[in-house]
């Protein structure tokens, strides 16, 4: 049976707000992991202030619905905060009309080997009026086989990892299906985007990266296929 991958994001309009500045331009629907490996999943969500002025901006995730899978879970936004924080500690200045790619959901998964499915909601809203806020759903699975659509998932292989001046990245099983593999640093700012539709060998130069921790997914439309950790040393 084929699942059904739904991407629900809505404003969250109260009294008095008469007008939305923000729009989700990008985000990842569902996030998948391995239930028996997988400690860290994430899914990102891009922003974008669609107003002529400046502003400030915060955002908090929606407590009420955890269950066994998304009760570990934390935000980033430019700074990754403590699984406790549930609202971003400071405000993000978006200019107008800019986009904001910084946001990252992340889920810790048990490792139990029990497949697994939850949803969060992210609400992002400017400082000081939580009236003009736009919020959005992402969905958290781990599985055992990461059968999806009952097609084989695109394989990706690193290597080296740790790295330090160049990794050399081989995408398998593609299908003919759009797909990006897109790099990203600890806070979610992308530093490296490659669209392909079929089976790709290529290397990335690391030359200019800080050394620390970054990411790596594989994505087909709003799908987080696989996400998995690159050291540069």
């Amino acid at each position: 049976m084929k699942k059904t991958l739904s991407l629900l994001f809505f404003a969250l309009i109260g009294g008095g707000s008469f007008a939305q500045t923000l729009s989700i331009i990008e985000a990842d629907s569902v996030v998948y992991g391995n239930a028996s490996n997988s400690v860290d999943i994430f899914g990102y969500v891009t922003v974008k202030n669609v107003s002529n002025l400046d502003g400030n901006y915060l955002v908090k995730r929606i407590d009420a619905n955890y269950n066994e899978l998304t009760d570990s879970n934390a935000i980033c936004w430019q700074t990754c905060f403590n699984p406790e924080v549930s609202v971003a500690l400071f405000p993000l200045t978006i200019r107008a009309g800019q986009e904001n790619r910084e946001f990252v959901g992340h889920v810790y998964p048990d490792g139990d080997g029990v497949p697994r499915s939850g949803a969060i909601t992210y609400v992002f809203y400017k400082q000081f009026d939580e009236t003009d806020s736009i919020a959005f759903t992402m969905q958290f699975e781990v599985t055992t086989n990461f059968s999806l659509d009952e097609t084989k998932l695109p394989e990706v292989t690193v290597f080296p990892n740790p790295a330090s001046d160049r990794i050399s990245v081989k995408l398998e099983n593609i299908n003919g299906e759009k797909t990006d593999f897109q790099l990203y640093n600890m806070v979610g700012g992308r530093i490296f985007t490659k669209t392909i539709s079929s089976d790709e060998h290529f290397d990335i130069d690391l030359k200019k990266l800080s050394r620390g921790i970054y990411f790596y997914t594989l994505r087909q439309g709003n799908k987080a296929l696989i996400t998995k950790k690159l050291v540069v040393q």
